[in-house]
């Protein structure tokens, strides 16, 4: 087998080894870990307005940004849409994005149906409590 070198430390590997040797820094050959579309989306559902998702899948810029700004409601709100957006995609797209090509189980149906329900229940919140504020201001 020919020798590589370790993008981390510079050293001569043999282009099979998932680690270097020298260094102990993970190759391109093997992900170490594989990246679950269930535990993401329990993620972003869950604590997607502090940036849980990000940390768990990358960049951790993304989830440090996401905290510092948990205040406006920005985060929570791009959130939705990413909880959408991992919940729902195909398994062929998760694993090019995330597992190296690699297919992982799909999301769990009952976090696809949760994804459905919370934001619903949401806006069903915000509707009642607008509807509350209209039906107080108007005169008998």
């Amino acid at each position: 087998m020919s020798s590589v070198f370790c993008r981390d430390c510079g050293k001569e590997i043999n282009e099979a080894a998932p680690l270097c040797p020298h260094c102990g820094a993970p190759t391109n050959i093997v992900q170490l870990v594989r990246k679950s579309q269930t535990v993401a989306a329990s993620l972003c559902l869950f604590l997607g307005g502090l940036g849980g998702h990000r940390f768990y899948l990358g960049p951790t810029w993304a989830g440090i940004t996401y905290l510092l700004l948990c205040w406006t409601g920005i985060p929570s709100l791009i959130a939705i849409v990413e909880t959408f957006l991992i919940t729902f995609a195909g398994q062929d797209t998760w694993a090019n994005k995330y597992n190296n090509g690699i297919l992982t189980p799909p999301t769990h149906l009952a976090i696809k149906i949760l994804a459905l329900l919370i934001p619903l229940l949401m806006l069903g919140g915000v509707a009642m409590s607008l509807l509350g504020d209209i039906s107080e201001s108007v005169p008998e």
